[in-house]
């Protein structure tokens, strides 16, 4: 993958923001992409060390974390929006939305505890230490995202890229030991604990950055939207994978599972401009539409990315599966050049979906539908994982228009009735 483009689309974005702060902004870019790689690298080792059986196991867990870390993002996109409506520079007492946040956490551990034996049956599971291991990643996440969400309001973005690099290289090199010494139990073990640094890490800096002031509150229907759409979203990116782990025999499950961490480059590259630019996307709706440009760049930004990495894993599939999985893997190249463009399409609508989000529509909780229609497509017609990917890439293919028509909506009626730009702000950059 070339670096330039990608530093380039992050400037345009960047520079478009109205508080001049690219460098951090370039920072959690940067951050976040590094998050992405190194746990794109996590799959990549573990796959070698367990081979297609056992990897097929540990990445229906493993969705099952990445579900559950996305789905409750919409805590910290809740606290985000808050903060930058209500102005990130004004002091917040942040202490009961944290107390909030650890008492979420701690359930969420407790009720993925609970499920455990009945996860372990459908997963075809043998033993039920992966899952419990599982429920302490998830209690981690969920209460890390207040403060993460905190910091985001706030424009803080280098506390937060420090958190997630610190985190996710634990991640990688603890896990890659542990799956070697203990399989499936220790790959999740290192996955565990990266996500405690991470959340630890958030808290500390949030609480040295907290100050007296109005007690922060996020409006129910804000939080609730939120939840809904991230929810909605991630339960359809992770469905495809976790029907192939049920339906599919296992060695087909975990090529579909190598195929679908493979394809996953083209949906966290672009969504790692969308989470850097929500705050200002936030922003803007807040006071009536902000600069065009705040959208504008930052699509360009996004559509880029997507372009970049799904055309070159269609193009390449066999030589990215060789590179990353092994020879073991081959047989999962023509199930990516599939997935390659159902995840390039749910980058392009998770970046629509936080546009509608920053504007409080209803038209962010499509993604639902889609997720309704998938679910007995896929259970009518399953016979092999190329005809699950196909059935994915037709439905995300289908919510990407509809989603891209919700934003025209939102955008057509405030681009009709804005004054034109002054000659020199546009000659600026800020439009």
């Amino acid at each position: 993958m070339e670096a330039a483009p990608g530093a380039f689309y992050a400037h345009g974005v960047l520079r478009g923001l109205r508080r001049p702060t690219w460098n951090s902004g370039l920072a959690l870019f940067a951050a976040l992409t590094y998050f992405n790689v190194s746990t794109f690298g996590f799959h990549v080792i573990v796959s070698r060390l367990l081979g297609p059986a056992r990897y097929g196991a540990l990445g229906a867990i493993l969705a099952l974390a990445s579900l559950s870390g996305n789905g409750t993002g919409a805590v910290s996109a809740a606290v985000t929006r808050a903060i930058a409506i209500g102005g990130p520079d004004r002091p917040w007492d942040t202490r009961r939305v944290r107390r909030v946040g650890l008492g979420a956490g701690l359930g969420a551990g407790a009720l993925v505890a609970a499920l455990s034996p009945v996860l372990e049956h459908y997963l075809h599971l043998t033993s039920p230490v992966p899952l419990l291991l599982f429920a302490i990643l998830a209690a981690a996440t969920l209460a890390g995202m207040v403060p993460r969400g905190i910091l985001l309001g706030r424009r803080r973005f280098a506390p937060v890229a420090a958190a997630l690099a610190f985190g996710v290289t634990t991640k990688l090199i603890v896990g890659a030991v542990l799956a070697h010494a203990a399989g499936v139990s220790g790959a999740m073990a290192g996955a565990a604990l990266g996500e405690c640094i991470t959340a630890t890490a958030c808290f500390r800096a949030e609480r040295a950055s907290a100050s007296d002031g109005a007690a922060l509150s996020v409006a129910f229907r804000s939080f609730s939207l939120a939840t809904g759409a991230y929810w909605g979203f991630w339960l359809l990116t992770a469905t495809d994978t976790f029907l192939a782990r049920h339906l599919l025999g296992a060695t087909d499950a975990g090529l579909y599972v190598a195929a679908s961490a493979a394809a996953s480059v083209a949906l966290f590259l672009p969504n790692n401009i969308t989470l850097t630019a929500f705050p200002s996307l936030a922003g803007a709706a807040a006071d009536g539409g902000g600069p065009p440009g705040t959208f504008r760049r930052a699509f360009a930004a996004a559509a880029g990315l997507t372009v970049l990495a799904a055309g070159g894993l269609a193009l390449l599939p066999g030589l990215a599966i060789a590179v990353l999985f092994g020879a073991g893997f081959k047989h999962a190249a023509p199930v990516l050049v599939l997935l390659a463009g159902s995840n390039g399409a749910q980058g392009m609508v998770s970046f629509l979906l936080h546009h509608q989000l920053a504007h409080h529509r209803m038209s962010c909780l499509l993604p639902w539908v889609a997720l309704v229609a998938l679910v007995p497509i896929v259970y009518a017609a399953h016979d092999t994982a190329r005809q699950i990917a196909a059935e994915d890439l037709a439905v995300s293919g289908f919510l990407l228009g509809f989603m891209a028509l919700a934003s025209l909506r939102v955008l057509l009626p405030r681009l009709v009735h804005r004054p034109p730009a002054p000659a020199f702000a546009t000659a600026v950059g800020t439009e």
